[in-house]
């Protein structure tokens, strides 16, 4: 019997599915395509028995009241994937007095530290540590804007 309001497969696909077993003490991780792929986009609910017949081979029964197998999903803080944004660039502007700007060639690999004054001098107000990389050259191979740029703290 179907029901349009219970979970589906399709609703768990942006998360990580770890199914546990109470008696067995177990703890699974599912692969989210496999499970699709061999089973389709089934609701959560009917498909509990055969994860624990076909993938955990578990002996229990999945129905009835005695010797029941007490397979669940398990939901847990560490189950939700981890949206990973960049952190936003730091703006120049805020740099404190023992942070320095350390530059990188990624053609050639040159690597030197930037002044303040110099990195001052250049700058306009609002300028994040991406607009800067776009205005650098390296002075070993004269490449423009292919730099990597990094803040260090000045040793005491």
């Amino acid at each position: 019997m179907a029901y349009d309001h219970l979970p589906k497969l399709s609703s768990k696909k942006d998360d990580l599915i770890y199914v546990m077993c109470i008696d067995c003490e177990l703890l699974r991780k599912m692969d989210y395509a496999a499970l699709m792929e061999v089973y389709g986009d089934v609701e959560l609910m009917s498909l509990r028995a055969p994860i624990a017949k076909d993938i955990i081979k578990c002996c229990r029964e999945t129905e009835g009241y005695s010797n029941r197998c007490r397979l669940n999903y398990y939901e847990g803080h560490e189950t939700y994937k981890i949206k990973s944004e960049p952190p936003p660039s730091p703006r120049l502007e805020y740099l404190s007095s023992w942070e320095i700007v350390v530059g990188k060639c990624r053609y050639c690999g040159h690597v030197s530290n930037l002044e303040r004054w110099r990195v001052s001098k250049v700058t306009k107000p609002g300028m994040t540590l991406d607009d800067l990389k776009k205005l650098l050259r390296c002075k070993k191979c004269n490449r423009k804007g292919d730099v990597e740029l990094t803040l260090a703290k000045l040793p005491r």
